[in-house]
């Protein structure tokens, strides 16, 4: 199998038929190779080649296209193949046949070429409306990699010369050769139609069969029946060309010979060539007849190319050294919290043209090289600084200049506190500066695996500022600073030693203030770097403690900016408000001016300076579920009870048109409905899909859905409903939960009553859900990382791990009362175990929950029973969560108290009786030494006697690999019985049939032990002990002794008798055994019988065990067992 530095080419499809067309011309198609997982990357591969060139293919999500969608592909394929250095895009578009210079058929391959202003791609709905009206393009994208363009004039060269194109045979051999079904072949020419551009097709007509013939334009008819080529500009834009006399109108004025929809998210990020297979005509006309042939010799086309392209010499692969791999595995960060990360992909940027002084600002700031190290951007909520956020992030990363972002967002898990916000940053600049950080970052990890859990103080000193400190780059200049770029911060000519720009957004929504005022302290120490130039660009509301812990800094640290006071707002919400209407007039058929220059001016005047006031009513407006002219009529001409907040304005019109909707009688249910069904949306920890939610709170599918299906403009509801239901600002949720609205509307939403009811579903849900070994595994030794994903989707719901995660913060929130007997005291007195178990395989740091278990609680004589017995849960998982996360049934076997059954350990007690046992076994003298080793022990192998009386079970140091414990428990008593002093790597743990015996083996031989041992060092080595086999160990069981230790090929040395006797006979016998040992030193020479007098019954018995093991009669019983 190859590496992943052997493939070099990245191909790129939009649908599955185009992925199945590239599959189809491969030479060969590979394993994929293994990829590193902590750069959240989800895209699916195909490795193969082609000629000399190994090439891994991917394809966009299903049914997810566009610009946006196609550059997050790419960034992951980057991140996942980072010897990808130029890439295909390949697959169909539409054509723009302008006669009689551009014959464009269907059928035909587009390839992208560099035209005079453009590098072959043109992004045609980038740019800005002039006062003239007339919509002017920004930015020039990046040209086709060189060595693509060299083949291509080759290939043109020869074709002058006679050599024919051979993509036209490949595409032919591919079908004959049954590769491909025969949907994939070209359609006859009778169905290539292309009519007048000003010839629209009538909405009655089925299909253009009946169009009117007439308005056909007329086309000579080709000699022969294949596809030819054409290069030049290819338009790329985020919305379907659909339209004839528009399609003309960019040919006309720019030369584009074909239009699709994600080409202009590559070239930036990837130096790609586009190869288009032309299906359609970009007009009304429009079907699917041609997609397959024109995705097979668009396919065809692009291995021609590469069978012709040189090779560019073999990658050169760094040594693989911790000093060059700039991923840091075991940093555990926050999903979705980086800009880029697949749940956020389509959230909104800034539209072309607005805010550009804005973002000039910004970037002047960026590239000053006397730049304060953060600048701070602030204003009230719904002003655009998420928007502008990304957008400066977007820029910033197709620079290379982005270290990192971190998007706060409250409700959402990993998001909402600072829990996960350093360690997210710190790999992401890790990986951004490409220095000695990674390795810097690895070093602490290994001195303090549980770095993630320590204060924000000390995860920003070690794993940031301390390795920035330390940092070294691998070259004297950072060659990513001069990048051009097409938005944004573009343009810039200066070379800046190792600057990186991190993005903070939001962070008012951390839900921690003291974490606000640490994080915001911590920053600030930036400035005391020399090796590197690391600065923030951070983002807030105006909240209590963000201004006066600012305020507390030197004005040499940071520079501020108002949000809500800049300028010329006014003209940025006009141009968003006015494309905004012409989308929704042109998806509704509405006049081309709809709703009318003054209503728009009307509604800037009400939006300023809330973008989210514009975004609101332009998704309410559009609904599709609605009639646009009586919504714009009713917003327009809204006239309020009260005086109100500009949020206020905003949303009221939208709660007041839903209740008005509702019969007078109904609406007494429909409140408490909404109550249910949105107060519990806007109070959740985590977003939940429709039907997670359905089950959580026990409403049906279809009543969630008629419910939110008028909150469109407010709610993003997905198509899907295994996704989440997310609100699109933060302000709604502060807007139903405001104390202020209790008295304009009757769908005021009690926070603490919200989140009361959530609790008690959430309790409901893990009362009847949870169980012991909820994932059904094997063994108590199975890690998690052995733990397959869909088991435990199919095991543990998207409610369950939400209830699991997320109810003590609920309990909190809902400042809940706890009292004996309640329902959380019942809760954890028969399931405390289960949920730290679920936990553990859900991944989720336990510290967090714990740390929200019943904080400050006001304890008194209605809660002392639930008090002790949260004082003894808690410090058991503080001591022991280590454990938990790496094999969750761990936490059954830390306590000891079960039957054993199947190999696994079937309770007998409550979780309440079992934490208490617990507490009280920890005091014997055995398990002393052991307690103190606070997280570091766990557990691998266990055995059970055959009487079922005796459980052995391994407990090995993390830290110590020479060194472990087996105890021995007694399950009638439910008390240890002693502890046994071992080395690690045992595999496995078996009893003699008589129980009297407990033998051990081991992976690797181990390590003598006892004094005796040592002694008989020099004789064990010299002996051929193979027969026994150096790697197992056995014990007397009632004794303790390790008598394994005095076995010498199949003879017991006399000293072990001595120890034997000591443990259960007079002090007399004892002296008799010790003089018997002094004349004899194995049991070779002498029989049982002559120590009838000396020896018990029961060493009698031993003996004849251990003289037939080391004979050799069961060692096969016990490698058979491993």
């Amino acid at each position: 199998m190859l590496e992943i530095e052997d493939y070099t080419i990245g191909w790129i499809c939009a649908l599955p038929l185009e992925l199945t067309a590239a599959i189809a011309v491969l030479d060969e198609r590979h394993e994929t190779p293994e990829r590193r997982q902590d750069n959240h990357d989800d895209n699916t591969y195909v490795c193969g080649s082609i000629g000399k060139h190994n090439i891994v293919i991917t394809c966009l999500p299903s049914g997810v296209y566009g610009v946006t969608s196609a550059s997050n592909v790419v960034t992951k394929m980057r991140a996942s193949f980072p010897f990808v250095k130029i890439g295909l895009m390949v697959g169909i578009g539409g054509g723009a046949p302008m006669l009689p210079q551009n014959d464009i058929r269907l059928g035909d391959v587009v390839v992208s070429e560099p035209v005079a202003g453009f590098g072959g791609v043109l992004q045609y709905d980038f740019g800005k409306t002039v006062q003239s009206g007339k919509f002017v393009q920004h930015g020039v994208l990046n040209k086709p990699p060189g060595v693509f363009l060299k083949t291509i004039s080759k290939m043109k060269s020869e074709c002058i010369s006679g050599r024919a194109y051979e993509f036209n045979d490949i595409a032919t051999d591919v079908l004959e050769n049954g590769i491909l079904p025969e949907e994939f072949r070209r359609p006859p020419n009778s169905s290539d139609r292309l009519f007048q551009s000003n010839y629209d097709h009538p909405e009655e007509n089925g299909s253009c069969d009946d169009c009117d013939t007439t308005l056909l334009v007329d086309r000579k008819p080709r000699v022969r029946n294949e596809a030819h080529l054409h290069y030049g500009l290819i338009a790329s834009g985020n919305q379907v060309m659909k339209h004839g006399l528009t399609r003309d109108k960019l040919s006309r004025e720019k030369g584009v010979l074909c239009f699709e929809m994600e080409a202009a998210g590559l070239m930036d990020e990837l130096p790609s060539l586009v190869v288009r297979g032309i299906c359609d005509y970009c007009d009304s006309h429009k079907n699917k007849r041609w997609q397959h042939y024109a995705a097979l010799v668009a396919a065809a086309f692009a291995r021609e190319l590469l069978f012709q392209l040189p090779l560019q010499g073999s990658p050169q692969r760094p040594t693989p050294s911790k000093e060059e791999d700039f991923n840091v595995p075991g940093l555990q960060t926050a999903k979705g919290a980086s800009f880029g990360d697949y749940d956020n992909q389509y959230e909104p940027e800034c539209l072309p043209g607005t805010r550009v002084d804005l973002l000039k600002h910004i970037e002047d700031w960026a590239n000053d090289v006397e730049g304060k190290k953060v600048f701070w951007m602030y204003g009230m909520a719904g002003t655009g600084k998420s928007t502008i956020s990304r957008t400066v992030a977007r820029s910033l990363r197709t620079n290379g200049r982005l270290g990192g972002s971190f998007f706060f967002k409250r409700a959402e898990a990993g998001r909402s506190t600072g829990l996960l916000f350093v360690v997210t940053l710190a790999a992401q600049l890790a990986r951004s500066l490409r220095g000695t950080m990674a390795s810097s970052i690895r070093v602490v990890l290994k001195a303090d695996p549980d770095i993630s859990s320590k204060s924000l103080e000390e995860q920003f000193r070690k794993l940031i500022f301390g390795p920035l400190v330390e940092f070294k780059a691998l070259n004297t200049y950072d060659t990513a600073a001069g990048t051009s770029s097409q938005a944004g911060l573009r343009n810039s000519t200066k070379t800046i030693k190792h600057t990186r720009v991190m993005v903070v957004d939001a962070l008012d929504e951390c839900e921690g203030k003291g974490d606000v005022q640490v994080i915001i302290q911590q920053l600030a120490r930036l400035k005391d770097l020399t090796e590197v130039d690391v600065r923030v660009f951070l983002t807030s509301r105006p909240d209590l403690p963000i201004i006066p812990t600012f305020q507390r800094l030197t004005e040499d640290i940071y520079e501020d900016l108002v949000l809500h006071k800049v300028p010329d707002i006014e003209d940025d919400l006009s141009l968003y408000l006015k494309t905004e209407m012409s989308r929704i007039a042109g998806e509704r058929h509405l006049p081309e001016d709809w709703p009318g220059a003054a209503i728009v001016d009307k509604l800037v005047k009400m939006a300023t300076p809330l973008f989210i006031y514009a975004a609101t009513i332009c998704r309410f407006v559009g609904d599709e579920y609605w009639n646009p002219d009586e919504r714009i009529k009713m917003i327009s001409e809204y006239e309020p009870k009260w005086g109100l907040s500009r949020l206020d304005k905003t949303y009221l019109p939208i709660l007041e048109q839903l209740l008005a909707s509702q019969h007078e009688t109904e609406r007494g249910a429909f409140v408490q409905e909404f109550k249910d069904i949105v107060g519990t949306i806007i109070n959740l920890q985590d977003p939940l899909s429709v039907r997670s939610l359905s089950q959580l709170i026990q409403v049906s599918d279809r009543t969630i859905e008629s419910m939110l299906r008028s909150l469109n403009s407010v709610l993003d509801v997905p198509n899907d409903p295994e996704m989440p239901i997310r609100t699109f600002h933060k302000s709604f949720p502060d807007f139903l939960l405001d104390q202020d609205l209790r008295h304009k509307s009757q769908l005021w939403v009690d926070a603490r009553e919200s989140h009361e009811r959530i609790l008690n579903r959430c309790l409901d849900v893990m009362s009847n859900s949870l169980k012991f070994n909820i994932c059904e595994l094997k063994s108590v030794a199975t890690l998690r990382s052995e733990i397959d994903d869909r088991t435990i989707q199919s095991c543990i719901s998207s409610e369950l791990r939400y209830a699991c995660c997320h109810w003590a913060k609920h309990l909190k929130k809902a400042e809940h009362h706890l009292t004996d007997n309640g329902k959380v005291h019942k809760f954890l007195q028969q399931h405390c175990l289960h949920w730290v178990e679920a936990l553990s395989i859900c991944n989720t740091d336990l510290l967090p929950n714990i740390n929200g278990f019943f904080p400050r609680m006001n304890w008194n004589s209605q809660n002392k029973k639930v008090k002790k017995l949260v004082g003894r849960i808690r410090p058991f998982i503080f001591s022991k969560q280590y454990i938990f996360l790496r094999a969750p049934l761990q936490v059954y076997l830390t306590l000891a108290s079960f039957v054993p059954w199947n190999g696994l350990p079937k309770r007998a007690l409550s979780d309440e009786k079992l934490v208490r046992r617990y507490h009280d076994n920890t005091r014997h003298e055995g398990f002393r030494g052991i307690s103190t080793l606070r997280g570091h022990l766990f557990s691998h192998v266990s055995a059970i006697s055959t009487n079922s009386r005796i459980l052995a079970y391994s407990l090995t140091e993390r830290f110590n690999t020479g060194f472990s414990f087996v105890v021995l428990w007694d399950l009638v008593a439910e008390a240890p019985v002693r502890i046994l002093k071992a080395q690690s790597g045992l595999a496995t743990l078996k009893f003699s049939p008589d129980s009297r015996i407990l033998f051990g083996k081991f992976k690797t031989q181990p390590i003598a032990e006892s004094s005796s041992s040592a002694r008989l060092t020099t004789r064990l080595e010299s002996s051929a002990n193979t027969e026994l086999g150096s790697n197992i160990v056995f014990w007397d069981v009632k004794t303790g002794v390790r008598i394994s230790d005095y076995i010498i090929s199949g003879r017991l040395h006399a000293r072990a008798l001595f120890v034997l006797q000591m443990q259960e006979s007079t002090a007399a016998a004892a002296e008799a055994a010790q003089n018997r040992s002094d004349s004899s030193h194995s049991l070779g020479h002498a029989g049982l019988a002559e120590f009838s007098q000396e020896f018990s019954l029961t060493n009698k018995e031993l003996l004849a065990v251990v003289i037939a093991i080391g004979k050799g009669k069961i060692i096969q019983w016990l490698s058979n067992s491993a």
